[in-house]
């Protein structure tokens, strides 16, 4: 069953246009609204189809569509593991691993997430619609927030979910940091000679990152470290902890030492949000784990206790 957004109208209501009542009320956006126009269960007033000239009397109980026939999209479904940390009608968390883009990068192309929520979906009979709310690089892991509709994704990029991280870091890092150097981008030239995207520099985007040292590891002579964020630059974590002389274990592209894995040994650990239906606190955690070749030191204790409860740096 499709999901939908539910208010009942009280005194300040009466009288009042529906469509006013559903837009000052209920929180949605005047594109949904207008798809809900025209969609035959897209407004129901008490159970009834109603338009939005209807006057609204108190006590009526407003249903709107969350998913009116959304655009279907062009990506390949690929009926591949997908690793769901937590699902309901309105949200899906999943766990990605490494190798897979968010989106296919070009018409056709296989091996997205993309591909594989989208089976998912349609296995389960529902719209086949693709919302990430959160993002991660290619050789990035761990949890990434969805949203299955429009409306749930418009409410979930409105707050601006919290995001955690655990990464290996090369050398020892011996206290917590707050890093808040701007992130620049390279020329297009310099690109293809380092591989690397940005550095930090004078005049780049503002960006704030909190890192908290958990352990040292002789044997791979690095850092597990808790990340939290103030903002969501792409490589922000990559190019700070570099910057600081400190590059990910992985991390070729910004002078991290090469391991087996081939790939930054960063990971999504920790979601906390306000649930688009009622507001209610979720909170997700998964800590770092094995995908294949990794080396032993993810498999730290520290990194399967979640510190998104506590202050950042001072655990």
């Amino acid at each position: 069953m499709s999901p939908r957004i539910t208010y009942v109208a009280n005194e300040m209501d009466q009288g009042k246009g529906l469509g006013e009542v559903i837009l000052a009320r209920m929180d949605v956006s005047k594109r949904l609204l207008k798809r809900c126009k025209n969609h035959p269960a897209g407004i129901v007033v008490n159970g009834i189809r109603r338009t939005v000239r209807y006057e609204v009397q108190p006590g009526d109980v407003i249903s709107l569509a969350a998913a009116p026939d959304e655009a279907p999209t062009d990506v390949i479904h690929e009926d591949l593991p997908l690793s769901v940390i937590y699902e309901d009608e309105m949200v899906l968390v999943v766990d990605k691993p490494p190798g897979l883009t968010m989106f296919p990068r070009r018409r056709g192309e296989r091996g997205s997430l993309a591909g594989r929520v989208l089976a998912h979906l349609e296995k389960n009979g529902e719209a086949c619609i693709y919302h990430p709310v959160s993002r991660l690089d290619i050789g990035t892991t761990g949890l990434v927030l969805l949203a299955k509709n429009s409306h749930a994704a418009s409410q979930l990029n409105r707050q601006r979910p919290k995001k955690y991280y655990q990464c290996l870091a090369y050398g020892r890092l011996p206290s917590p940091c707050h890093l808040t150097g701007s992130l620049c981008e390279f020329p297009e030239a310099v690109r293809r000679e380092i591989h690397g995207i940005f550095y930090v520099g004078e005049g780049g985007k503002a960006c704030s990152t909190y890192a908290t040292p958990l352990f040292y590891d002789e044997a791979l002579r690095g850092t597990g470290l808790w990340v939290a964020l103030e903002t969501g630059r792409r490589h922000q974590i990559r190019v700070h902890l570099a910057h600081q002389g400190h590059p990910l274990m992985g991390d070729v592209s910004y002078g991290g030492p090469a391991i087996a894995a081939a790939r930054p040994l960063l990971h999504a650990a920790a979601l906390v949000y306000e649930h688009p239906a009622d507001g209610r606190l979720m909170r997700h955690f998964l800590g770092m784990h094995a995908y294949g070749n990794e080396p032993a030191a993810i498999g730290h204790p520290q990194f399967q206790s979640d510190y998104s409860t506590r202050d950042e740096v001072n655990l």
